[in-house]
């Protein structure tokens, strides 16, 4: 009971403080956040209108974070009225203050020497505490190029106030306006295009978020009043954003604490799930991708967990990614999910715009996805990296990994990765990118796209072989899984994947190409699952053969099998790989097998003269397969 007691007067007397940490760590600084209601923290009675203060705990790290600001406040009163005197005392030496306010603070008939007046006082307490400054300019207003000049002597306050002090200078303003200039087109008549509604309370904003929740009664009427001076809960993301990219790049005493947000491995990952698409352990959502055209996007998901996943019952999980033609699939999600993994299935965005707004359900969806896969050449390659499409696709694998990986129902850092068709190709670069999965599954597509006979083989430098020195570097494994007679990617590619990767292969004979993501064709691959539950699980392995070693017509390689062998066969062609006429058409080898005497360690096969290209495939006694690297002799 006095333990009860004890903990009841403590929450009364955090209560009472105007912020405070809940996360606070022994030995790690703190980073105070003043400032009004523009940084500051809102409660559900505003959703989705929100303080980029608030997200300022995403973007740095090894730091306690305290979001101070006060709504209701200006710079002169939160000096004047107690809230800096309440802040003060808990500041110590080796923390950091940071300074930001905003429009709320900004009175036409001020001068500079008003701001900087109220400014020294903070700069001035900071410095006696021993601790360090970082003076934010205040966030640019989204309504006229008039209303953005009417801060500019509190930015001249501030960025001279710190100046004076030696302490850091954020320029969230000249990061917004820069953004404002280079993408919103030529400023006209004083008006600011109205692109930049997404990042406030804007009716276009407020029907993004009716999906998600309900919108406050205070939202709806700040829309009707045109307020762009206070973020919605997209906008505040990304001012947050804007602030640790002026921080990471600068020299600065924080930018030690500070993480680098362009790239998607550091971004802390946040979703919302979508009202009508609520089904229990799977849920539709959105998720904040990487910004195209310097602008916030969503990306849509299937997010779904096992039957009894929960935080003291951990499950490993997976990132699953479409092919062309395709979109999220919720089926897909349920299927891993019924094999015991948490599971997500992005949706990244096709030439044909389908999809976009409309999802397999009939759901029509409101948001601002990113580029689309509008060509597979080089051509596709043309502007800034950071607006091109394999880009975002790549950097969605990462931002999926971040979003499961802090799931508490989930195993840290134990997931996998798997792509099928296009999404193999997607994989395929991915797993390069991003080192962290624990193993990848390309099936059908793959790299070394440029090698391939099969109806795809673009040129483009975002072909998957052009990170594949990372994955070795990384010895992450990668299971590569074709079909011997795949419409678009041909066994040579997949082959001299195999070459450059720590990999296993395993080619199914026949078949074309599926494009079932979920129950049945290719989700339905025993070896996929089998894989991933050695690998996340500790289940057995599956056969492991090493590559081909051939002197003549004599193939040699070894086996393990744990489970021990229960078959094995040789299978070839006389031909070489054949294909029909026309995009996308059947490949039409003729294949003949020849079957072994199944055994571990060494293999050799004779390969008969009249074969042009040929494999090895074993069967295991848990019925897994695994086969050699596909070889043509010329």
């Amino acid at each position: 009971m006095k333990k009860k007691l004890l903990l009841l007067a403590l929450a009364a007397v955090m209560a009472m403080l105007s912020c405070y940490a809940v996360f606070a760590e022994e030995g790690k600084p703190t980073l105070f956040i003043v400032g009004d209601g523009v940084a500051a923290a809102q409660g559900a009675d505003k959703f989705p209108q929100q303080g980029w203060g608030e997200y300022v705990a995403d973007v740095v790290t090894n730091i306690t974070v305290e979001n101070c600001a006060e709504n209701e406040e200006n710079l002169a009163s939160y000096v004047e009225n107690g809230a800096w005197q309440e802040v003060l005392p808990r500041v110590t030496a080796g923390d950091f203050v940071m300074v930001a306010f905003g429009a709320d603070s900004v009175d036409p008939a001020k001068s500079e020497n008003y701001y900087s007046a109220y400014l020294l006082k903070l700069a001035q307490g900071i410095k006696a505490a021993g601790a360090q400054g970082i003076f934010v300019t205040p966030a640019a207003v989204g309504s006229t190029i008039d209303a953005n000049n009417r801060l500019n002597p509190l930015i001249n306050s501030v960025k001279s106030v710190a100046a004076s002090f030696g302490f850091t200078v954020a320029d969230l303003n000249g990061r917004m306006r820069e953004n404002y200039k280079d993408y919103q087109g030529t400023e006209k008549d004083g008006k600011v295009r109205t692109s930049y509604d997404a990042l406030f309370l804007s009716k276009s904003q407020l029907s993004y978020f009716e999906q998600i929740g309900a919108v406050s009664d205070s939202a709806k009427q700040a829309a009707e009043n045109k307020d762009y001076i206070h973020f919605s809960a997209t906008g505040a993301k990304f001012a947050a954003n804007l602030v640790a990219k002026e921080l990471f790049e600068k020299e600065n005493p924080f930018k030690q604490y500070t993480k680098d947000v362009t790239d998607p491995k550091q971004r802390t990952v946040r979703y919302d799930v979508i009202s009508k698409m609520r089904e229990g352990n799977l849920n539709g959502v959105f998720f904040d991708g990487m910004e195209y055209n310097g602008l916030p996007t969503q990306v849509f998901a299937y997010v779904g967990l096992p039957e009894g996943a929960s935080a003291e019952n951990k499950v490993p999980a997976m990132v699953l990614t479409h092919g062309a033609a395709g979109h999220a699939y919720k089926d897909w999600v349920q299927l891993w999910n019924k094999k015991g993994y948490a599971a997500i299935s992005f949706y990244w965005r096709e030439p044909d715009a389908k999809n976009d707004n409309t999802m397999p359900d009939g759901s029509a969806l409101q948001y601002n996805p990113g580029p689309r896969r509008s060509d597979i050449s080089d051509t596709a390659l043309q502007g800034e990296k950071e607006d091109q499409f394999m880009y975002h696709a790549t950097s969605d694998i990462s931002l999926s990994y971040n979003l499961l990986n802090a799931m508490p129902e989930v195993q840290k850092d134990q997931i996998g990765l798997t792509g099928i068709s296009w999404g193999g190709i997607i994989a395929s670069r991915g797993m390069g990118e991003d080192t962290r999965f624990q193993f990848a599954m390309p099936v059908y597509g793959c790299g070394n796209l440029p090698m391939s006979t099969g109806t795809i083989h673009p040129t483009s430098v975002w072909d998957g072989k052009y990170t594949f020195k990372n994955t070795v570097d990384a010895n992450m494994p990668v299971f590569w899984i074709n079909v011997s007679n795949d419409t678009f990617f041909s066994l040579h590619a997949t082959t001299q994947c195999a070459l450059e990767t720590n990999s296993d292969v395993l080619i199914i004979l026949g078949g074309g190409h599926s494009q079932q993501h979920g129950s049945g064709g290719t989700g339905e691959i025993d070896e996929l699952f089998s894989y991933a539950d050695h690998m996340l699980k500790g289940g057995p392995a599956l056969p492991k053969l090493s590559k081909i070693s051939l002197s003549g017509r004599t193939a040699s390689f070894t086996c393990e099998a744990e489970a021990g062998l229960e078959k094995a066969r040789l299978i070839y062609n006389t031909t070489g790989m054949v294909y029909g006429n026309g995009a996308g058409s059947q490949a039409t080898t003729e294949w003949t097998t020849v079957d072994l005497n199944p055994k571990t360690g060494k293999i050799s096969v004779s390969v008969p003269a009249n074969a042009k290209g040929f494999y090895v495939e074993v069967t295991d006694k848990n019925k897994n397969r695994m086969t050699t690297e596909y070889l043509e002799f010329h």
